[in-house]
């Protein structure tokens, strides 16, 4: 697998050598270390589709109420991107 990385908000995609792997940004509330920011694994996923659907389920359950229709749009946005990504990534493979 191409290493990848990339942040968006307060989510970030690193990949292993099988997963692409999604994590939250956090801050430590307690004991010496309070106040310092960490990543925290939410996911590993082994396809760009199962990860964008867990990004967009982080958008928005993060964001609040959104209608169906927008998370319907969304889904829709990141799909088509994912799928560029992907025949992009293929492509440098060969």
């Amino acid at each position: 697998m191409i290493k990848l990385e990339f942040t968006v908000d307060d989510l970030r995609v690193t990949t292993d050598e099988w997963n692409y792997i999604l994590q939250a940004r956090r801050v430590k509330e307690k004991g010496a270390a309070a106040g310092e920011e960490y990543w925290s694994t939410l996911g590993y996923y082994n396809s760009l589709q199962t990860l964008s659907k867990a990004i967009v389920e982080q958008f928005t359950t993060g964001a609040g109420v959104l209608l169906a229709s927008q998370v319907d749009s969304l889904e829709r946005v990141v799909e088509r991107q994912v799928t560029k990504l992907s025949r992009a990534l293929a492509k440098a493979g060969k």
